[in-house]
């Protein structure tokens, strides 16, 4: 069968923690050794405010197996609205993790190709 791999996405308005740069290739090869289907690189500010590790939101830098990915794809619900938010629909299918420390972190500037 088909091995399951894993991507790795990161959003066009993301930066790498300069100090964390080791911490970025360790969680990624970690999070594929422990087959996980989902792992965030990212911490969101609700996150950041319960000083958790659970992932709640966001998809500005994360690790996801070929599987998940695959659900994701193929959901008919897709279809039905203009905006599909994945971040969402993911954080209901875990419960996921994150790091604790700030390996990835958001700009928040305009992404590439928005008109905003």
């Amino acid at each position: 069968g088909q091995k399951n791999t894993g991507f790795v996405f990161v959003e066009d308005d993301s930066i790498l923690n300069e100090q964390e740069v080791p911490l970025f290739k360790t969680e990624i090869c970690e999070a594929q050794a422990d087959a996980r289907s989902f792992y965030s690189l990212y911490r969101s500010p609700l996150q950041r405010g319960l000083s958790s590790c659970i992932y709640r939101h966001g998809t500005v830098a994360f690790y996801i197996r070929r599987g998940l990915m695959e659900i994701i794809a193929n959901e008919r619900r897709r279809e039905q609205v203009c905006r599909f938010p994945i971040d969402m629909y993911i954080s209901r299918l875990g419960p996921w993790y994150a790091p604790r420390q700030e390996i990835v972190m958001h700009s928040g500037a305009a992404r590439v190709g928005s008109t905003s």
